[in-house]
C-alpha cells in the first residue's frame, strides 16, 4: 500500500481552506525567519570580538526563536508535534522570564539570579520552558507570605554527576533551580503536587499552567524535575535539562557537493556563504524544473536540499521525477510548513531527510555529515 501524505489528524470543525491557509501563511513566515536565522549566523561571524555586538544579537535571535514557537503553534492545524529540538539560549531565556515578573513583583520580594559565566545552551522549545519557569516563579511568589527572596541558579552540570547517574544517560545538561525561602511544602502535599488537577490554591483561583503540565513539559523534553522543601524552611526546585550539542565536523578535509533547490533568493545567497565557509560546493537553481535539468545535465553531486513549496512544479513532484533517473542522490526536504516531520510520503517519493524551517546553521550542518558518512 501506498504511503501517503498524512490527511488523517486534521482539526475536527477546522475547514479545509482555513487549514490550507494557515499552512501557507507557517510556510511563508518560517521561510522568513530562515533568513534572519542564516544572517544571524553570517553577522555572528562578522561581529567576532565584539562582544556587545554579539549579546544584542543574541537576543534578536532567541527572541526569533520564540516567534517561531508561537508561529508554530498559533498556526498548527493540530496534526503537528511539538518541536523541542531548537537552540536556546539559556541565559537570554531566564533573563527574559525574570526581566517580565519583576515588572509585577510585590515590593517585599525580590529575586535574584546566579548563572555561572560558562553556561550550555538549551534544546527544547522555548516557549515551553518559558512557561515552566513563569509557573515555577508564580508559584515561589505566592509562597513567601512576608519579605522574601527567590533565587535562580542556572550551571551546567558537571560531568562526573552525569555518567554517576542511574540513567547512564551521557548527554549534557544544564541545572536551572528555583529557590524561595516561603512557607514550605508539607510532606502529604509534597507527594501530590505533579498529581493531575491538584492545586493548594483557593478555588477560583488559577496561575500559571500547574506543576503537572510542569512535569509533561520538562519529561517531553527529556528531562527531569526535582523537589526539596520542608515547611517554614521554603522549597527548591531543579530542572535537569538536556543541552543542545552542535556536532562537528568529522571530516574537515571533506566536500560535499550539495545542490539547492529554492526560491527564497536571499536565503540561498547567505547559505551558499555559509556552507562554502563550512568547506562544502555548493549549486544553487530556483525551481524543481531547473533542479531536474541541473542533475540530467551534471554528474558528481551528493545531495539535494529541495524546499517543498515553490514556483512552478512543488517540491515533491520534482523528488518524484529526480527518482525515475538517479536513485543514488541523498535528497532532504525543506519546507516552513508546519508539520513536516508528520508527513507520509508515497513510495515513488523517496526522501532521505526532512528539516522544518527555520533551522540553525549547525542543525544543517549535522545533517549533512550524518547523510554522507
Amino acid at each position: 500500500m501506498k504511503k501517503m501524505m498524512n490527511d488523517d489528524n486534521k482539526t475536527p470543525g477546522v475547514p479545509d481552506d482555513l487549514i490550507n491557509s494557515n499552512k501557507i501563511a507557517a510556510h511563508d513566515i518560517n521561510n522568513l525567519f530562515s533568513s534572519i536565522f542564516a544572517s544571524i549566523a553570517l553577522l555572528k561571524k562578522e561581529l567576532a570580538g565584539k562582544p556587545d555586538a554579539l549579546f544584542l544579537l543574541e537576543n534578536i535571535e532567541h527572541c526569533s526563536h520564540r516567534a517561531t514557537d508561537i508561529t508554530t503553534e498559533v498556526l498548527s492545524d493540530g496534526s503537528s508535534g511539538i518541536i523541542r529540538d531548537s537552540r536556546i539560549n539559556t541565559r537570554l531565556l531566564i533573563n527574559e522570564v525574570v526581566s517580565s515578573m519583576i515588572q509585577s513583583l510585590p515590593s517585599n520580594i525580590k529575586i535574584v539570579t546566579d548563572i555561572d559565566s560558562i553556561v550550555s545552551d538549551l534544546k527544547g522549545n522555548s516557549t515551553e520552558l518559558y512557561q515552566v519557569m513563569v509557573n515555577l516563579l508564580m508559584n515561589s511568589v505566592e509562597a513567601i507570605v512576608n519579605r522574601g527572596e527567590i533565587r535562580v541558579i542556572v550551571k551546567n552540570v558537571p560531568v562526573s554527576e552525569i555518567s554517576d547517574s542511574e540513567t547512564s544517560d551521557s548527554h549534557p545538561k544544564v541545572n536551572i533551580s528555583v529557590l524561595d525561602n516561603g512557607i514550605g511544602i508539607h510532606p502529604d502535599i509534597k507527594s501530590k503536587i505533579f498529581n493531575p488537577y491538584f492545586s493548594t490554591k483557593n478555588k477560583g483561583r488559577t496561575s500559571g499552567i500547574g506543576l503537572f503540565s510542569v512535569k509533561k513539559i520538562i519529561d517531553g523534553h527529556g528531562g527531569s524535575i526535582e523537589v526539596q522543601s520542608q515547611p517554614g524552611y521554603g522549597s527548591r526546585f531543579d530542572l535537569i535539562l538536556p543541552a543542545y550539542c552542535a556536532r562537528r565536523r568529522t571530516r574537515l578535509g571533506d566536500k560535499v557537493n550539495i545542490l539547492i533547490a529554492d526560491d527564497e533568493v536571499l536565503l540561498v545567497s547567505i547559505l551558499e556563504d555559509l556552507l562554502t565557509a563550512a568547506g562544502h560546493q555548493i549549486t544553487s537553481v530556483s525551481s524543481a524544473e531547473a533542479a531536474i535539468k541541473k542533475l540530467q545535465s551534471q554528474d558528481g553531486f551528493d545531495l539535494l536540499i529541495i524546499d517543498l513549496r515553490m514556483n512552478g512544479i512543488d517540491g515533491l513532484s520534482g523528488i518524484r521525477e529526480i527518482r525515475k533517473f538517479n536513485q543514488d542522490i541523498k535528497i532532504i526536504l525543506s519546507t516552513g510548513t508546519v508539520g513536516i516531520k508528520n508527513m507520509l510520503f508515497p513510495e515513488d517519493v523517496r526522501v532521505d531527510a526532512t528539516l522544518q524551517k527555520p533551522y540553525e546553521l549547525d542543525t544543517l550542518l549535522a545533517l549533512i555529515d550524518s547523510m554522507v558518512q
